[in-house]
Parts: structure tokens; sequence; C-alpha cells
């Protein structure tokens, strides 16, 4: 998501506090050149973080693995219950930005747009509920394709200081994951009926986006609450200094 994506000031150091990443331009924090120099840093990054930062014991953020994901209550056209386990959300390192601001000057915050041109979730899946017109009830492998995706995201953050250096923490991410469209499957959603597992699917796949757009939100919010642990245990014990020029 992280998207991904979620990185302005984040992701930004995998080698200790005392050496500058080579592969690292600081930003001035002030000037016009601001926001595309955090871009420019920002996709550097994501593709190095690929496979995780080794130094710093930081998991790989594509694909991003994720332990569970429950769905709330849905719907009246999908009354609804999933759980997904085990699954992981890859395509996070071929973003592209399409623009950025940043504004560090009466808050600290960072928006950018995003593109992706595939994405795919899978993992485990459990579903016990009415879908459209049957009521299923199954448990298996799932996958969501999902391509030529827009995605939104907003970084709220903060200042604050530690023993006479100014530091700062992300305060939560927001994503909104818009595909073009996509495909998804979803084996055995009506248990030990195949034939009728598979009507069950082309009708999600007929309506991909409605279907989708009611459990992204799952999806969204578990990918906010990952980028933001990966993110603060990255940056937490460097200061701003080191992340940006200072004047």
């Amino acid at each position: 998501m992280k998207s991904i994506l979620f990185g302005c000031l984040l992701l930004i150091i995998s080698v200790s506090a005392n050496d500058k990443p080579s592969f690292f331009n600081p930003c001035s924090m002030n000037d016009a050149d601001t926001s595309s120099c955090v871009a420019e840093n920002i996709e550097r990054i994501i593709k190095l973080g690929k496979n995780g930062f080794e130094l710093q014991d930081i998991p790989a953020i594509d694909p991003v693995f994720i332990d569970s994901a429950q769905t709330p209550d849905s719907s009246a056209a999908v009354t609804l219950k999933q759980k997904f386990t085990n699954f992981t959300f890859s395509g996070v390192s071929d973003m592209k930005i399409i623009d950025i601001k940043t504004n560090f000057v009466d808050k600290c915050q960072i928006k950018v747009k995003n593109s992706l041109p595939k994405a795919i979730i899978k993992g485990d899946y459990e579903a016990n509920g009415r879908l459209l017109l049957f009521q299923v009830q199954g448990a298996d492998k799932f996958e969501v394709i999902m391509n030529k995706i827009k995605v939104g995201t907003i970084i709220n953050c903060e200042f604050y200081e530690k023993d006479n250096e100014k530091y700062f923490k992300i305060l939560n991410i927001k994503f909104q994951l818009r595909p073009e469209n996509g495909h998804m499957s979803f084996p055995n959603i009506i248990h030990n009926n195949k034939e009728l597992s598979q009507t069950v699917n082309d009708l999600l796949n007929e309506n991909f986006l409605d279907i989708f757009n009611e459990f992204k939100s799952t999806i969204q919010e578990k990918l906010e609450e990952k980028f933001s642990i990966i993110a603060n245990k990255i940056i937490g014990d460097h200061p701003v200094k080191e992340l940006f020029k200072v004047e």
C-alpha cells in the first residue's frame, strides 16, 4: 500500500545512525524543491526496501505480510463475514509517484498520489454469510488481482524533542486504493460444491469493483497499521537533522 508508498520520511535509513546512506539525498524542509526531493527518495528507498532492511531487521515491504484481518458487518447486498489470514500484498516496489505535497511549516503532513500497475493480495480466507443471492460458507486460498491502481496516501506526523534533538514520529497513515479493474478468486466458497463455487466467483468478477469496495477498508487498515509500525521502527532513533538539511 507501504504506496505503499508511505514513505516520504520513512524507510530512508537502512544503515546505522552514524552513516549517511549513499542512496539518500537529504532534502531541505523549507524550499520549493522539497517535495520533488522527497519523491525521488521515496521511489529509491521503496525499491531498495523490497527485500527488507537486513541491517535493522526490518521486514520486506514487497510483499508485505499480514497475519490476519476480519471484515466488519457488511451492507445489505453483502452480509458476509470474511477472515483473511497469512496473506501478502505485493506490487509496492513498482509504485510511481504522480504528485506529492509536503507541509513541515504549520504541521507535519505529507500527501502523496501514487500509481501501481498491478497489485496482488493472496493468502487464506474463511467466509460465512450471504453474498448476493447465495448463502456461502467456505475456506481455502484466495487471490485478488488489482490493475491500474490509483493510491492516495496521507501521512500525519509530529515533531518532538528528546535529549535536545528534534525527532518526529508517524501518528497515522491513510490509504485509498482505487483499482480500475481486477480479478478475484475464492475457490471452495460454497463448501464442497465446485460448480456453484465457480458460479459465485463469476458473479464476484462481474461485479469486481463493488465487491472489492465492500472489503477493501479492512485491507487498507491493516496496511496502514503495518507501514506505521515499520516506519516508526526505522525512524525512531534518528533525529531530523540526519534526514533533512537543517538550515
